[in-house]
């Protein structure tokens, strides 16, 4: 991957990660070992803690936070400091 010859390994939020869409795209993320950091944000925190722990175990880094995806400031502390976002939550409809 031309990334990790330059030596930028970004770093990546998964919104919606511990969801069954989303721990799919955290786990192919994983795999492709071009992320040097995951993190999954999901209002199932502890869903997001295991499937970290399962990742943490293959020696991915990885950490959970909490997201409400309906509070702006929750989501832009989800994604602070990732190079790429990936959106795996909802559709929701209130």
């Amino acid at each position: 991957m031309i990334l990790r010859r330059c030596g930028f390994l970004p770093r990546v939020a998964v919104l919606g990660g511990a969801g069954a869409v989303g721990s799919a795209a955290v786990k192919a993320l994983a795999a492709s070992r071009v992320f040097s950091e995951m993190v999954i944000a999901d209002a199932n925190v502890e869903g997001a803690r295991a499937l970290a722990s399962e990742l943490a175990k293959r020696g991915v880094s990885a950490s959970a936070s909490e997201l409400d995806a309906r509070d702006l400031e929750s989501v832009k502390a989800a994604a602070r400091g990732a190079d790429v976002v990936v959106n795996c939550v909802g559709p929701f409809y209130e």
